[in-house]
């Protein structure tokens, strides 16, 4: 049996598992029981989608790494998950490669066009357009692609074209639509009806949408993945036709147009850029740096947390519970705070010690004003409440190497707008700068802050095309005591995403947890806001009213599962087998061998 035609098989018998009567429920319980971790001897992927998990696993058991199986993984993310990733949208990347012993990141973000202006996202009165969301207007220069071909350049072993023919397979036969797809295209619906290239891909002739279970397939974008198999580095992309289409899609929008051009595609770069190391309770972490927020902020509110005597105790019990949530909630608005007002593209704000937001130095100043009794910070711009549609994926190989990846189109199916005769949406990036910014005191991320041109060789003169806006992206690896990488995970949601994996982390590297339990656990989110508790998993009212006893102000939160996160991760156990955990909240499964 081929390899394209046991994807194909397997896309076939693949059902998503138990689902609601109703196809298109929002609310669903998803028990832990429903997941278990999943271990191997020798390597594990645990991706959003059992397939994705499953195309990495059979490229590292066809003598693959890390590498290989990134390229995999997320090639086939953009058939089975296309409501969060793609080649329209950007990822970044962190890996520990045990060949060199080392440890990379590449930041492959979205950024703006050359002539990407401001003033084309608000009105007469200073405020945003309505449905700011939706169309060309928000596409940002994609770098998925990108990144993945560096990646594979540089440390991939297999021939590229193998690693495109699971998801070529599955894309031309079809799959099960999964839970979280079906949900997406119902939420968007009004939103993807504005493009015809949309509507023709999910939705049935008769207009109504892709449901729960029916088989959904996508030539189109089994043609875009041939395309790049036969060019790895992607130059059909980012000079070619299919950059023509995309820049063409997006300047004659019919919706709103944007200021893609071909040679803002032509001009990308995927970049390499110096992780950053931290610590907790004695673990080394690695995390991506800017312009991503998340890693920075993660370290800085580990560090906060770290301040205070370690608890002790059962998480599961009240007393050791609800002092941890408000230490938690207490770390987390301080860090989110600084992150708000300091963190965006470092090439925009070289001025900016952006790093120096985790050091021990900046912690330790931040620390009383965090657990004082009577604490009163400025609260920052409001994040918002989207639930940001991405991904994430972990994998380690047989030789110990690990890669955690976080990809993404931001939010649901993108911008909405499929590339007619291409099969993906485009991102709509454009949208995670701050587009209200106090004139007296600008922030790193407003649009128009900073340098007139990159702080690198990739200079628009007098625009602020090149600048990548602020994301909450947090991949994460963390090393063992013999300084080998030994847990990678990372989880999608918007600026909650640091919040989810602050909360994994903690289970684990805190309570001693184990790594399934900690996923399974209810979530606390506290983004410099009122406090968000995940509405399943815990007497909700109970810790409500203990929090607000303790002075906290306890936010509704309408569940969607993404506002909860959705880990993919990976963990090398003391006796070196592997083990994978996917979040119960989602469509994930690990595999390994």
């Amino acid at each position: 049996m081929t390899l394209a035609t046991a994807f194909a098989l397997a896309a076939a018998l693949w059902t998503g598992g138990d689902t609601p009567p109703d196809s298109l429920q929002v609310i669903r319980t998803l028990p832990a029981a429903d997941k278990a971790a999943l271990t191997t001897d020798t390597a594990m992927v645990a991706a959003a989608h059992p397939l994705a998990s499953e195309a990495g696993r059979r490229a590292l058991a066809a003598g693959g790494n890390f590498a290989d199986a990134a390229v995999a993984v997320q090639a086939m993310l953009a058939v089975v998950e296309p409501e969060s990733s793609g080649p329209g949208g950007g990822c970044f990347l962190l890996f520990h490669d045990m060949a060199t012993d080392s440890l990379y990141a590449i930041d492959g973000r979205e950024e703006a066009p050359a002539w990407f202006r401001a003033s084309m996202f608000v009105n007469e009165h200073g405020q945003p357009v309505d449905d700011i969301m939706t169309g060309g207007m928000p596409v940002g220069v994609p770098g998925t692609l990108a990144a993945m071909a560096l990646l594979h350049q540089d440390f991939g072993r297999l021939p590229f074209a193998e690693l495109m023919e699971a998801a070529i397979a599955v894309a031309d036969t079809g799959f099960p639509v999964p839970p979280d797809m079906a949900r997406g295209i119902v939420s968007e619906a009004d939103r993807l009806a504005r493009f015809d290239a949309s509507v023709d891909l999910y939705f049935h002739p008769d207009g109504t949408p892709y449901r729960e279970g029916e088989t959904f397939r996508n030539p189109d974008l089994a043609k875009t993945l041939r395309l790049w198999a036969d060019d790895p580095a992607a130059q059909f992309f980012y000079r070619g036709e299919l950059g023509l289409a995309m820049s063409g899609v997006v300047g004659s929008n019919s919706f709103r147009k944007g200021r893609l051009r071909i040679s803002d595609l032509a001009n990308y770069k995927a970049l390499y850029r110096e992780p950053i190391l931290g610590s907790f309770r004695g673990h080394t972490l690695a995390v991506m740096p800017p312009p991503t927020s998340g890693g920075i902020a993660l370290l800085e509110m580990l560090g906060l947390y770290a301040t205070q005597p370690k608890l002790g105790g059962d998480p599961h019990d009240a007393a050791t519970l609800i002092p941890h949530l408000d230490r938690l909630a207490r770390a987390s608005r301080t860090a989110y705070a600084d992150r708000d007002r300091w963190l965006g593209d470092p090439d925009w704000s070289p001025e900016i010690p952006m790093r120096a937001l985790c050091s021990p130095e900046w912690v330790a100043s931040r620390a009383p004003a965090a657990f004082a009794p009577d604490a009163d910070l400025t609260l920052a711009a409001d994040p918002g409440d989207l639930a940001r549609h991405t991904t994430h994926f972990s994998i380690v190989d047989a030789d110990g190497s690990m890669l955690a990846c976080t990809s993404t189109i931001e939010t649901i199916f993108g911008c909405a707008q499929v590339v007619p005769g291409y099969g993906f949406p485009l991102n709509n990036e454009l949208t995670d700068f701050n587009w209200i910014a106090a004139e007296d005191d600008p922030a790193p991320n407003d649009p128009q802050t900073g340098r007139t041109t990159r702080a690198s060789s990739l200079n628009y003169p007098q625009s602020q095309g090149g600048k990548r806006p602020r994301s909450s992206m947090c991949p994460v690896i963390v090393y063992g005591a013999d300084g080998r990488p030994a847990m990678a995970l990372g989880s999608p949601g918007g600026s909650r995403i640091i919040g989810t994996v602050a909360d994994v982390l903690l289970g684990v590297l805190e309570f001693d947890l184990d790594l399934q339990d900690a996923v399974d656990f209810p979530r606390l989110h506290c983004r410099n806001q009122p406090v968000e508790l995940e509405t399943f998993g815990w007497n909700r009212d109970v810790v409500a009213d203990s929090l607000a006893a303790r002075g906290w102000t306890v936010a509704p939160l309408a569940y969607w599962p993404l506002l909860q996160g959705d880990v993919n991760a990976v963990h090398v156990l003391k006796d070196g087998r592997r083990q994978g955990v996917s979040d119960p909240r989602h469509d994930g499964g690990p595999a390994g061998y």
